[in-house]
C-alpha cells in the first residue's frame, strides 16, 4: 500500500465531500437543524457548553421537568467533546449557537468518508473502488435525510468505518498498540455521542464482520494474539465508558423506559420493502421514508456486478482469490442479516428475546449497517470490474484510463446526489420553518418563574415560539416539562398531562385534562407563565390569568398566585432570596433577620448535597422539594447535584488507565533491557 498516494486521494475525498456539504448549506442554510436536532439536541449542546465555561461537566439540568439528571439520560452528549466545541465555534464565527448541529454533522460525514476509504483499502480494494465507496457512503439519502433530524445518526457514519479499519489493522499487526488504542477511542466517541442503541448496533456488526472476515488463529480455542487483543478491546471500551454507562444504567432503572418495551412498539418503524425499493431508484417525490434508501444508480449496478463475479468464481472455483470471495460472502450475509433485522418478521422476534436489545424501537435505524455492507459490496464489484478490464488486451498497461473511468463514476454519483439534495425541498422526519437564527423577545421577562406551554399541536412546523420541548434550556429559562426520552418516573409523576416528548400540556389533538383541573398544583410548582395557543383559548375560553403579550401564534399569561422558585416556609414568599444556578448547582443568597426554613421549588433528588457558607448541612424534603434550615443573617447556600455513579465510573476508568500506563512502561523497560543485554553480549569468533 503506497501511503503517500493514499494520502493524496484521501485529501481529495475530504475536499470533495466538504465542498458538497458547503454547497448544500448555501442552498439550504442550517440544513441539518430539523426535528429533534432543533428542539432537543441543540439545547443539550448549549447546556453542555455553558457547563464547560463554568468549569464543570453538565450532570444536571434545572431548566426542564422541575430539574432532572442530564448526563445520565444517555442522549445529551455531555461527555462528547464536539457537543460543546461546536457551540464555541458557532459563537466565534457566526455570533450565535445555531450552527452547532450543522458543524458536527458535516464533520462526521467528512470523517466517515475518510474512514470508509481506509476501511476498503484495508479490505484489499484498489484506490478507485475505495474512493467510489468513500464518496457514496456519507452522501446516501438515509444519512442526510435522517441526520438532519437526529444528528446522532451521523455518529456511526463517522465511527463505524474507523472501527472496522483499526480492527483489521490490529489483526494485520500494523502498529498493534496504536491500532488497539485508536479502536477503543473510536468506540468511546461513538457511545459518548449518545443513544446507546446506535453504539450497540455498530459494535455488534463490527464484531461479526471481524469474526467472519479476518483470520483469528488456528481455531476458536486457539486464537491468535491479535484476536485476543481484539476481544480485550471490548473490555477496555466497557471500562472507559463507565462514567456514562453507570449513571445511564441507574437512571434507566428509574425511568419510564425501565423495562423491555412491548413487541408492537419494538417493531414499529420497521423497514417497509415497497418504500425502500422505490427509494433506490426514485427518491425524488413523496414522504421522507420513500427517499432514504438512495445510494446512487451506479452503486446498485456494481452490486449486480459483484454478484455476477461471485457466482462466476463459484462455477470456475479458481477465478477469484479466496480472501476476496470470502469478503463478498461476508458482506452479503451481514447485509442480508441487517436488512432482515430491520424489516422482516422472523429475525425481530428472535432479537426481541435478547436482553437490552428488546428496549430499542424503530428497526429502520439498522439501515446504517445495511448501507455500509451494501456500499462496500458494490465497491468490491467495481474493483473486480476494473481488474477484469485491466486484463483486457487493449487496456493492458493503461491503468490511467481505468482510473479516469472510475473518476467519471464518482462524478455521476455526485451529480445524482446533487440533483436529489439541491434541486428538491428539504426532507426530514419533522420539518421546522422558523427562520434561523431566531430570538425570544420575552426571555428576560419570563425568567422569574416556570413556563407551561398549553394547547399546541405536536406536528406543527413552527414550535420555537411555544418554548416547549427543550427550548427553555436553550434560552436559560425554566419549563414545567420538556423533551426527554429517558424521563425519570419521579419527574413523570410530578408533571402529569405533559408527556416526555414535547412538554405540551393539553395538546389540541389529545385533550387529556383541562388546565383548570391542574392550576393549583401548577402554582405550587412555581408555574408563573403560560404560553398558550390562541386556538386553545377560542375553544375553551379565556384563562383566569393576566394577559401580558399576544400575537397570531401565542398568548402569554402571567399567574400572580404562583409560588416563587425559592421561598420561606412560613410566608411562602421570597424576600431576601437571590436565586441563581450553574448546570449542577443551585446558589441562594439569603439575608434574614431571623432563622427560618427555606424551600427550593424544584423536584428533590437523592443525590443533592447542601452547604451553608461552604460547610455541609442536612437537606430535608417537604412535598418532594428540598428544604433547608437557614440561620439568621447573610448566607450563601449551595445545593449541588453529585452523581455517585459518575464519580465511581471516573475512578474506575482513571485507575484502569494508570494500570495500562504502568503496563506499557514495564514492557518498554523490559524491551530496552533486553536490547541492552543483546548489545553487550560478545560476538562469537569466526
Amino acid at each position: 500500500m503506497d501511503r503517500r498516494t493514499d494520502g493524496r486521494v484521501l485529501t481529495g475525498l475530504v475536499l470533495i465531500v466538504t465542498l458538497f456539504l458547503v454547497l448544500l448549506e448555501r442552498r439550504y442554510p442550517y440544513f441539518f437543524l430539523q426535528d429533534d436536532n432543533r428542539d432537543q439536541y441543540l439545547p443539550y449542546f448549549v447546556h453542555n457548553a455553558r457547563a464547560l465555561l463554568h468549569g464543570e461537566i453538565a450532570l444536571y439540568n434545572f431548566h426542564q421537568y422541575l430539574g432532572l439528571p442530564h448526563l445520565a439520560n444517555g442522549n445529551a452528549g455531555a461527555l462528547y467533546p464536539l457537543s460543546w466545541l461546536s457551540v464555541l465555534v458557532s459563537r466565534l464565527f457566526w455570533g450565535h449557537d445555531f450552527a452547532a448541529i450543522d458543524l458536527v454533522v458535516c464533520f462526521h460525514l467528512v470523517l466517515g468518508s475518510a474512514g470508509f476509504f481506509l476501511m476498503l483499502r484495508a479490505m484489499g480494494l484498489g484506490r478507485p473502488a475505495s474512493a467510489f465507496g468513500a464518496i457514496t457512503w456519507p452522501l446516501t439519502s438515509y444519512f442526510l435525510y435522517i441526520s438532519n433530524s437526529w444528528y446522532v445518526v451521523s455518529g456511526p457514519v463517522a465511527a463505524m468505518p474507523w472501527m472496522i479499519f483499526f480492527a483489521i489493522q490490529l489483526h494485520q499487526g500494523e502498529r498493534p498498540g496504536c491500532s488497539l488504542a485508536a479502536l477503543v477511542v473510536a468506540r468511546l466517541l461513538l457511545i459518548f455521542i449518545g443513544h446507546p442503541q446506535f453504539f450497540l448496533y455498530a459494535v455488534i456488526f463490527e464484531a461479526l464482520l471481524i469474526l467472519l472476515l479476518v483470520p483469528g488463529g488456528h481455531n476458536l480455542f486457539r486464537p491468535s494474539r491479535a484476536r485476543l487483543w481484539y476481544w480485550a478491546s471490548f473490555a477496555m471500551t466497557a471500562i472507559f465508558s463507565l462514567p456514562l454507562v453507570l449513571p445511564m444504567w441507574q437512571q434507566t432503572r428509574q425511568s419510564i423506559r425501565s423495562g423491555p418495551i412491548d413487541y408492537d412498539t419494538f417493531v414499529s418503524g420497521s423497514t417497509i420493502l415497497p418504500l425502500w425499493l422505490k427509494g433506490l431508484t426514485d427518491p425524488y417525490e413523496g414522504h421522507v421514508f420513500q427517499s432514504i434508501s438512495f445510494v446512487g444508480l451506479a452503486c446498485l449496478a456494481f452490486c449486480l456486478v459483484a454478484i455476477f463475479f461471485f457466482l462466476l468464481a463459484i462455477i470456475r472455483r479458481k477465478s477469484m482469490p479466496v480472501q476476496r470471495r470470502r469478503l463478498l460472502a461476508v458482506l452479503f450475509v451481514l447485509g442480508a442479516f441487517s436488512f432482515l433485522w430491520a424489516g422482516s418478521i422472523l429475525v425481530p422476534r428472535i432479537i426481541y428475546l435478547v436482553p437490552i436489545l428488546n428496549r430499542f424501537r424503530w428497526p429502520y435505524k439498522l439501515l446504517i449497517q445495511f448501507s455500509l455492507f451494501l456500499i462496500a459490496f458494490s465497491s468490491c464489484g467495481l474493483d473486480l470490474f476494473l481488474d477484469a478490464l485491466s486484463q483486457a488486451r487493449f487496456l493492458r498497461g493503461r491503468r490511467l484510463i481505468l482510473d479516469i473511468a472510475a473518476c467519471c463514476l464518482i462524478v455521476i454519483q455526485l451529480i445524482q446526489f446533487g440533483f436529489l439534495y439541491y434541486a428538491h425541498p428539504v426532507r426530514a422526519l419533522r420539518i421546522h420553518r422558523e427562520t434561523v437564527p431566531w430570538s425570544e423577545p420575552l426571555k428576560d421577562q419570563l425568567s422569574d418563574g416556570r413556563i407551561l406551554s398549553v394547547g399546541f399541536d405536536y406536528t406543527s412546523e413552527y414550535t420555537a415560539h411555544t418554548l416547549a420541548f427543550n427550548y427553555s434550556t436553550f434560552w436559560g429559562l425554566h419549563h414545567y416539562a420538556g423533551y426527554d426520552a429517558l424521563l425519570p418516573a419521579a419527574n413523570d409523576r410530578a408533571t402529569p398531562g405533559t408527556g416526555a416528548y414535547s412538554g405540551y400540556f393539553d395538546d389540541l389533538g389529545n385533550n387529556r385534562t383541562t388546565l383548570a383541573d391542574r392550576l393549583e398544583a401548577l402554582r405550587g410548582w412555581g408555574v408563573r407563565w403560560y404560553v398558550v395557543n390562541p386556538e386553545y383559548v377560542r375553544r375553551y375560553g379565556e384563562l383566569p390569568l393576566v394577559r401580558i403579550a399576544e400575537d397570531a401564534d401565542r398568548i402569554v399569561y402571567r399567574d400572580d398566585a404562583a409560588l416563587p422558585l425559592a421561598y420561606w416556609v412560613n410566608t411562602q414568599e421570597d424576600p431576601g432570596i437571590a436565586l441563581s444556578h450553574t448546570a449542577n448547582a443551585l446558589v441562594l443568597q439569603t439575608n434574614r433577620t431571623h432563622a427560618e426554613s427555606l424551600i427550593v421549588n424544584c423536584l428533590w433528588n437523592r443525590y443533592f448535597k447542601a452547604s451553608l457558607d461552604g460547610e455541609p448541612i442536612p437537606l430535608a424534603v417537604q412535598d418532594d422539594r428540598p428544604m433547608i434550615f437557614v440561620p439568621e443573617g447573610q448566607h450563601t447556600i449551595r445545593i449541588t447535584y453529585r452523581d455517585p455513579y459518575f464519580s465511581a465510573g471516573c475512578r474506575i476508568a482513571w485507575s484502569f488507565l494508570l494500570l495500562l500506563a504502568l503496563f506499557g512502561l514495564l514492557r518498554h523497560h523490559k524491551a530496552r533491557s533486553k536490547h541492552a543485554l543483546a548489545a553487550a553480549r560478545p560476538a562469537k569468533a569466526d
